[in-house]
Formats: C-alpha cells, sequence, structure tokens
C-alpha cells in the first residue's frame, strides 16, 4: 500500500481547515504554521514532567476535588491498537493505560 506524501504545510493547512475562525490548535509535537487570515492561533506546548506535580494531582483526585471520566482501561500490551485507533478518530475520551510489571 502507498502512503501520501504529506508535508507540514499540507498537515498544518488540513489543520486550519478543521478549526472555527477564532479556534486555537496546541499541539505537543511541533510549532503549526497559522495563516494570518484564517483568525485561527496555534500553541506549541512543552511539557516537563514533575512526580511532584503528579503526586498534587493524584491527591486531588484521591480526595473527590478532580473527578476523571475515564471511559476505557487498556493495557499495556494494547498500546499499538490504540494508537491505530487514535489515529482513525475512533478513541473518545480519557483511556486509561495499565503497566503491570
Amino acid at each position: 500500500m502507498c502512503q501520501p506524501d504529506y508535508t507540514t504545510t499540507s498537515l498544518d493547512a488540513a489543520l486550519v481547515r478543521l478549526v472555527r475562525p477564532g479556534g486555537r490548535i496546541v499541539s505537543v509535537t511541533n510549532h503549526v504554521e497559522v495563516p494570518h487570515e484564517s483568525r485561527v492561533a496555534a500553541a506549541h506546548v512543552l511539557v516537563r514532567n514533575d512526580p511532584r506535580d503528579l503526586e498534587s494531582l493524584v491527591a486531588l483526585v484521591d480526595d473527590g476535588a478532580i473527578e476523571l471520566a475515564v471511559t476505557e482501561h487498556h493495557a499495556l500490551a494494547e498500546l499499538s491498537g490504540l494508537h491505530r485507533r487514535g489515529e482513525n478518530g475512533e478513541i473518545r475520551g480519557r483511556v486509561v493505560i495499565v503497566s503491570r510489571a
């Protein structure tokens, strides 16, 4: 099967068409080029993992201050299939991946 030859520019343009004027594209992978006339904003977000921040979030969930609506639970071995489902737009909601030693 032949894969399409996507360029960053064509992918950016496709993303912009999916967002309403005044909307925002947030990417954790790369900078998205957005034409000014599209009236769409873009942000590239980098996150630094901090175990203390994660502990604080877990405490908020445990205390009931934050409620998470989890739609699916899966084993780490199923990650590749979940990734394909995500690429196809088949995943809605939060998915928990469980790693067991």
